[in-house]
């Protein structure tokens, strides 16, 4: 069992990476023109996934 839970732990850590380099990139894209509101709200939205999995 100890096993798969560290399997999981992996994924989850791998995921956390991805998501956050995912949304990093979507708010610096230049092929987005956001606004300072807009990027708060998609920071918001998004959130930090990281509270979800803890």
């Amino acid at each position: 069992m100890s096993e798969a839970n560290g399997e999981a732990e992996d994924l989850m850590s791998g995921f956390r990476l991805v998501y956050s380099r995912l949304k990093a990139d979507l708010l610096e894209d230049p092929a987005f023109s956001f606004t300072e509101e807009s990027r708060q709200w998609i920071d918001r939205l998004f959130g930090d996934w990281n509270a979800l999995f803890e």
